[in-house]
């Protein structure tokens, strides 16, 4: 199996998983899934409204479901996680194996920058957005980087760069220097 089979796309909200994902199962003439919106299309409602009323934890549980779903997919595919989804263990270790894991990784001001007032669409980003933003990037960022195969730091990269990067990586071997990190 190629490092190009399955690839996963982890990171906070708006540091571009989506698009990126997009962009790459074209390049790979891959299937893109992109968990929330099979959570979204399961339940028949936005994971917003899903976790407005019946909480974050029933949506955690759906979203474990259809990372699980998604990762059993035929290959070749390009899968966006959802921002939190790296919190439940059993994603994580299910992360560890047969997968090519990136981590779309940007400063708190970048995120809070590109989600700005989309932050209310987001749940778990109302309120004081740069507190929030800063809250989740400490207590998901070490689960980030337990779960990486590549760091691609997206602060001064569009969707292509971002892809671009990601491609090479997987096509051309490891970064030079042997360090795991790519843009930093």
């Amino acid at each position: 199996m190629s490092r190009a089979d399955r690839v996963v796309l982890v990171g906070m909200p708006g540091v571009g998983k989506t698009t990126v994902a997009r962009i790459l199962a074209r390049r790979l003439g891959a299937r893109m899934y992109d968990t929330d919106r099979m959570v979204e299309e399961h339940c028949g409602t936005s994971v917003a409204q899903l976790i407005d009323t019946c909480g974050e934890e029933r949506f955690r549980g759906l979203e474990e479901e259809m990372v699980s779903s998604a990762l059993r997919a035929e290959a070749p595919c390009v899968i966006s996680l959802g921002g939190g989804a790296v919190t439940s263990a059993r994603t994580r270790e299910s992360l560890s194996t047969g997968v090519t894991v990136v981590w779309l990784r940007a400063r708190p001001d970048t995120i809070c920058r590109r989600v700005g007032d989309d932050g209310v669409e987001r749940p778990l980003l109302r309120g004081d957005l740069r507190r929030r933003v800063e809250d989740l990037d400490a207590t998901r960022r070490p689960l980030y980087e337990s779960v990486a195969d590549l760091v691609v730091d997206v602060d001064d990269l569009d969707a292509e760069q971002a892809a671009d990067q990601i491609v090479r990586h997987l096509f051309e071997g490891e970064v030079p220097g042997g360090g795991l990190g790519v843009g930093s």
